[in-house]
């Protein structure tokens, strides 16, 4: 064989080799995508740092017990299995990865924001193949179809909104300030604007430009299922309100000053720590509210079967309390500690 023919035949061959490769690529990257409106925890989760994600029967989560490493289990809590010893908070979950920030317990102790976590990272849900998105301090994320939206610290110019795809592509800036940005809802998202007004803005993905949506200083605001937009109300004393933006009426749920709440179904969780310091239970239109737990907690997560929370000046250990029948507050135990 003539050595030029040889030498174009080999050169063939390793551009199929390396097209064979590309095609697998893609049609891997294909079936991995997710659905346009696709959301990687409950808002109300993200909302209190992410720590508990419930995803097709199973319940991912930073396990107080071992440094908030990474764990997941059934979500009737049974066959708890361990991941990765990386601590986390924000947890998203789709088919294919888990998507998570690290805490500041898998890099040293410090003060203030800029150490409460180091980077955004995604890894398989058997824990191999990890993608590092960015080591800067990440406090929040979010999973929005096939995007992270996520909370970048850069110590030059501060916290600003960057967004990157899930196979780490276009990553940028798309809004130039420090907001809560984790509530998607009808294809745009909505957040409250910590930095500037306090007013509940909207973010449209396919534009990347945001405007007012209401000229309402707002706190923790999450528009839901239902139609309302839930929030707690910094202009009435930390009230938790809700309005409905169709018959533009607003009602109170809560007249308590809260610190946080998480939201499931008809269920509200809210925590206040003056008067009585309480962790409480209401109805999404306010009615039978009752105490579940005396005392300050914070980290309020919800799962299909149970509330999940912390005590307010100890880290390392969690209680839970089943949505329905006999109210029983006990502490979780998932049964490998460290």
């Amino acid at each position: 064989m003539n050595k030029n023919v040889k030498a174009i035949l080999i050169t063939l061959c390793i551009l199929l080799m390396i097209s064979g490769i590309y095609i697998v690529r893609y049609v891997m990257d294909q079936k991995s995508l997710n659905s346009d409106d696709y959301i990687g925890n409950t808002v109300y989760n993200l909302l209190n740092d992410g720590k508990f994600c419930e995803h097709d029967g199973k319940v991912y989560f930073a396990n107080s017990y071992d440094n908030d490493a990474l764990y997941v289990m059934n979500s009737d809590e049974t066959n708890v299995k361990k991941i990765s010893s990386t601590a986390v908070i924000s947890l998203n979950v789709d088919d294919s990865r888990i998507y998570y920030s690290m805490s500041a317990k898998s890099n040293g102790q410090g003060l203030g924001y800029v150490r409460k976590s180091a980077g955004l990272y995604s890894i398989s849900h058997t824990g191999s193949s990890s993608i590092c998105y960015t080591t800067n301090p990440v406090a929040s994320a979010l999973l929005y179809g096939n995007k992270l939206y996520y909370q970048n610290y850069i110590k030059s110019s501060g916290t600003t909104i960057y967004s990157v795809t899930t196979h780490k592509k276009d990553n940028h800036e798309v809004v130039d300030q420090m907001v809560s940005f984790v509530n998607p809802h009808w294809g745009y998202i909505y957040y409250g604007n910590m930095s500037k007004d306090h007013h509940l803005y909207i973010y449209d993905p396919a534009t990347e430009q945001s405007e007012d949506y209401w000229a309402h200083d707002v706190y923790m605001p999450a528009y839901d299922d239902d139609g309302w937009i839930y929030f707690i109300d910094p202009m009435s004393d930390y009230e938790l309100h809700r309005y409905n933006p169709q018959s533009e009426t607003e009602e109170i749920i809560s007249t308590e000053r809260l610190d946080f709440y998480n939201k499931i179904g008809d269920l509200i969780y809210y925590q206040v720590s003056v008067g009585t310091p309480a962790l409480h239970r209401v109805s999404a239109s306010g009615g039978d509210d009752i105490i579940i737990a005396e005392g300050v907690y914070k980290d309020i997560q919800t799962t299909s079967y149970y509330v999940y929370f912390r005590p307010f000046d100890n880290d390392n250990v969690t209680y839970h309390a089943n949505h329905y029948g006999t109210l029983k507050v006990e502490q979780f135990d998932p049964g490998i500690k460290k």
